[in-house]
């Protein structure tokens, strides 16, 4: 099982960058990806985001791992963004490769909802 690679930092997101940390693997026949972003409203004109050092490196871990446990991924990132962020900037990024796109897509979705709700 490969571990999840896990990117959280306080500097803008750089997709492309990302997406190249994953591994190359001929097996792959499905990338998924969600990009979340701080969205743009009348009342907002930028957004902060705090991070606890450890615990939440620890929990996007424990989400990684079960993402790929359960879907049989060969490889997932989730990329997470904290600090000032203006509307437009990425927040979070999630990439899921696996043999077939419904698991691919269904480790992103997954990915994303417990990564909101915990």
């Amino acid at each position: 099982m490969p571990a999840p690679i896990i990117h959280l930092t306080g500097e803008p997101l750089v997709l492309a960058e990302l997406d190249a940390l994953l591994p190359a693997d001929s097996g792959v026949g499905a990338v998924a990806s969600f990009t979340g972003r701080v969205r743009a409203n009348d009342a907002l004109s930028a957004l902060e985001l705090t991070r606890h050092p450890v615990l939440t490196s620890s929990a996007l871990q424990r989400i990684g791992e079960t993402a790929i446990e359960r879907f049989g991924l060969a490889g997932l990132l989730i990329a997470h963004r904290y600090g000032r962020m203006a509307p437009g900037e990425p927040i979070v990024h999630i990439v899921a490769l696996a043999a077939h796109r419904r698991a691919a897509l269904d480790a992103t979705a997954f990915t994303i909802d417990v990564l909101k709700t915990e």
